[in-house]
């Protein structure tokens, strides 16, 4: 009876770590998903307007949008409000030196003590609270010279069309699209054309199908040239694209 009441303890114990442990990494991770979302959002106003005022307010409505989320009850319940968090600006991202000035880069910050999670099991151990804290910087993307995990796919617009108020040429959100326009004749493409790029990556029809798959590595470079591939190509094209629906067919699988 003393050994299982001591192996018994020892479960008893593990078990109460393990949930407790869980409860706060579910929560650790809400909370930068948190940061993440504000820092993105404030990076956005702060590029578009170049104030920081307006950065500021956008972090806070996407901090308190957020934590009024049912998932986010436990972190709300302890607090933590829009006014918890530190926002600071930079003119540089490494090292980030806190301007009143700059209009580059953005972080959000939740200090030491703030976040503290009771504890559920661990009480008895001595643990009554777990604390952490966590942070998140944004700001402009770098310019890309190399792009990889193409989609094999030529979407054609009219350099002398301005776009619209969302930035597409001839597209419109929500609209519905024909991929598969027909063969393209007497045009800069070429005949037999139906749009499709020739990565070359796995063979013609397998790197269709895993480029569009979301399984390619291929990369390509600023002003390189990608030669298109000719043809139907409607079973690969047909594969690849249906994974994104969760419809696997031929060689393609939820693993691909």
């Amino acid at each position: 009876m003393p050994v299982t009441a001591l192996a018994m303890a020892s479960i008893i114990g593990m078990a109460g770590l393990v949930f407790d442990s869980g409860n706060v990494f579910v929560n650790k991770t809400k909370l930068q998903n948190l940061l993440d979302s504000a820092a993105l959002g404030s990076a956005k106003v702060l590029s578009d307007s170049r104030s920081q005022f307006l950065a500021s307010q956008a972090a806070r409505e996407i901090i308190s949008n957020t934590l009024a989320q049912p998932g986010y009850s436990q972190l709300a319940d302890i607090g933590l409000a829009a006014n918890s968090f530190v926002i600071q600006y930079s003119s540089t991202r490494n090292p980030f030196v806190a301007n009143p000035a700059a209009t580059r880069y953005v972080r959000i910050r939740l200090n030491e003590g703030v976040v503290q999670i009771d504890s559920l099991f661990m009480t008895g151990a001595g643990i009554s609270n777990y604390e952490f804290t966590g942070s998140a910087v944004a700001g402009p993307s770098p310019a890309l010279s190399t792009v990889c995990n193409v989609l094999p796919a030529i979407i054609c617009g009219d350099p002398a069309v301005l776009p619209d108020a969302g930035g597409l040429f001839g597209y419109h959100y929500g609209a519905q699209v024909t991929l598969a326009m027909g063969n393209i004749q007497n045009n800069d493409i070429g005949p037999g054309n139906y749009q499709l790029l020739d990565l070359a990556e796995h063979g013609n029809d397998a790197s269709l199908r895993a480029s569009l798959a979301g399984d390619s590595t291929a990369c390509v470079t600023q002003n390189s040239t990608v030669e298109t591939k000719p043809g139907v190509n409607r079973g690969p094209v047909s594969q690849g694209f249906n994974t994104r629906f969760g419809i696997y067919n031929g060689p393609v699988s939820a693993t691909y």
